[in-house]
This record gives C-alpha cells, sequence and structure tokens, in this order.
C-alpha cells in the first residue's frame, strides 16, 4: 500500500527517519529482526505472537497495511507491521491493528517506540480510521505505561491459543460517531 503518505519518510528528531514500506527492506529481513526483537522474554519462556510471524505474514501486512520502519543511519532499529481492516455497521469504517511494534533491544530506551506508536497513529488518522488498537503483555509495565501516555486505553483481555501468553488491549479512538 504506497498511498499510506504521500512521502516515503518522515524525520524525526535529527537522527532517526520513519519509512513506509520500504523496497530495500525484505520480508524476510523483517521476520529475522522481529524475532531478535522477542528474542529475551522468549528465553524466559513468555512466546509473543509475533516470534511465530514469517515472510507470508509479512506479505499479507504489505499487502493490507503497512510495514514501518525506523532507521538510524543505515541500522533498521525498529518496526511496526499495521493493518487496515473494515469494520463498524455494514464495515462502513476502518479501523487499524498494530500487529506488531518492536525495538532493536541495543536500541531500547531511547523514545523510538514512542516516535514510532506517533507516527503509525497519524497514518490512522490519516486514512480516517475510528481508532487503533495494540496488544501489550499483562506484565510489561513499561510497555502498558508508554501506551496510556500515547493515549490509549485498556480495552480488554486476550489470551492466544497454544501460547502462554496474556496481553492487554489497548484501543485509542479517534473519531466519535
Amino acid at each position: 500500500m504506497n498511498d499510506i503518505k504521500k512521502s516515503n519518510s518522515k524525520e524525526i528528531g535529527e537522527k532517526i527517519e520513519i519509512f513506509v514500506n520500504p523496497t530495500w527492506v525484505s520480508d524476510d529481513f523483517i521476520v529475522d529482526f522481529v524475532k531478535k526483537c522477542f528474542e529475551v522474554p522468549r528465553k524466559q519462556g513468555i512466546t509473543f505472537p509475533a516470534c511465530h510471524i514469517d515472510s507470508d505474514f509479512v506479505k499479507k501486512i504489505r499487502a493490507s497495511g503497512a510495514v514501518v520502519v525506523a532507521q538510524i543511519g543505515p541500522d533498521v532499529v525498529a518496526c511496526s507491521l499495521v493493518v487496515f481492516q473494515r469494520c463498524g455497521f455494514l464495515l462502513s469504517k476502518q479501523r487499524m491493528n498494530i500487529s506488531v511494534d518492536c525495538v532493536d533491544p541495543a536500541f531500547s530506551r531511547m523514545g523510538i517506540s514512542s516516535k514510532l506508536t506517533s507516527f503509525v497513529l497519524e497514518m490512522a488518522e490519516e486514512k480516517k480510521c475510528s481508532y487503533a488498537y495494540l496488544s501489550t503483555s499483562l506484565d510489561s509495565s513499561i510497555n502498558i505505561n508508554r501506551r496510556l501516555k500515547n493515549g490509549f486505553y485498556r480495552w480488554r483481555i486476550n489470551s492466544y491459543s497454544g501460547t502462554s501468553y496474556y496481553s492487554i488491549l489497548f484501543r485509542k479512538n479517534f473519531y466519535n460517531d
């Protein structure tokens, strides 16, 4: 989906650039990057749904949403995988699902994820989405607080079959219809 942003990139601060569907980032690279981001929790026995993505999943994301990456120089430091979905009465509205939102552990605690989330929320508003939603682990107080600071509210609790993972589903409304 190339019509998400008129420009292919947006500079945030002095060092971080954010790109929507960059052609130079392969689906396999995204899969490996996401798995690297979730490696530590996975070793601790927490199985995130993102740990199970493959290149077919990334292809589906590109077809119905966007792969959004943040770079510092030549390094990809974060990514979000977002999907636009029809919703509401007679599927007359649209919503954004942020299915993956991760930062390279070497670049954590630099505010990159918050900037990336703000960027994708701007995309949702530009696409006239009614709301955006995403999930965060019940055990991740840092991410929970970040979601609340970004204007999300706790929507419900999710569990995922075949995993030991429970999450809080967060939602941010854009328009009150």
